[in-house]
């Protein structure tokens, strides 16, 4: 099983749209950047560090953008992809993230002063080519309005849109570690007469990740004008 997880996060920071900055710049950022550094604060820390920056606007944000620095600053991890639509029909642009959280001064103007390190795709995908995925949950988490949210749910779908080698990936991720893949298990189902699909599993995988392949599975079709009773 991958350790690679899938974020949204939109380029958006203050309503402006920085696609093209963060890939000058080779990262990618969120607003709120007069909150100052939030460096090495915990999800506590960074409540009450907003409820003190939020006390003289709106206190029902403070679920939402607590939300988003959880995520920015504390779940996204390096090796971790970050889908970034623009707007809620737009293209799709993928980066890599490639460093821990950090505060660049250089960017409050901009505000986008919160960032981390990002390899950006030169594969932008357009929005068609999710829609031919016939994935309407996947479809519709793109569309989240927030400025960010955990993708992890679609990490099967996604990693076969972004062509990801799972299997290579955790290698590189668990290479010095003394964790070890799990051997793989290999099955094959009798999909028609003589067609049979060979598909491995990783040995210890649980009844929650089985549910997942199944969904991931019943969203494939390469024969549009078949139609199922």
């Amino acid at each position: 099983m991958s350790n690679i997880h899938y974020y949204l996060v939109r380029p958006y920071p203050n309503g402006v749209n920085r696609i093209k900055d963060f890939k000058e710049r080779g990262c990618i950022g969120i607003g709120w950047s007069d909150l100052k550094d939030v460096s090495g604060m915990g999800e506590q820390e960074l409540r009450a560090a907003l409820e003190k920056y939020l006390s003289a606007s709106n206190k029902k944000k403070l679920r939402s953008t607590l939300g988003t620095f959880k995520i920015f600053c504390l779940d996204l991890k390096v090796g971790d992809y970050v889908i970034a639509p623009e707007n809620k029909m737009g293209d799709i642009h993928i980066a890599r993230i490639t460093s821990g959280y950090y505060y660049d001064e250089d960017a409050v103007g901009l505000d986008f002063a919160h960032q981390r390190k990002a390899e950006w795709s030169d594969v932008i995908i357009p929005r068609s080519k999710i829609a031919e995925m016939n994935n309407k949950r996947l479809f519709g988490a793109l569309k989240f309005p927030g400025t960010a949210a955990n993708l992890q749910e679609y990490h099967s779908e996604l990693a076969a849109l972004l062509e990801i080698n799972t299997a290579k990936e955790t290698n590189c991720r668990n290479e010095g570690s003394a964790t070890k893949i799990s051997q793989l298990v290999k099955a094959s189902y009798p999909l028609r007469l003589n067609v049979y699909c060979d598909v491995s599993f990783p040995a210890d995988m649980t009844p929650e990740e089985a549910r997942r392949f199944a969904t991931f599975i019943s969203t494939l079709s390469f024969n549009p004008s078949c139609k199922s009773d």
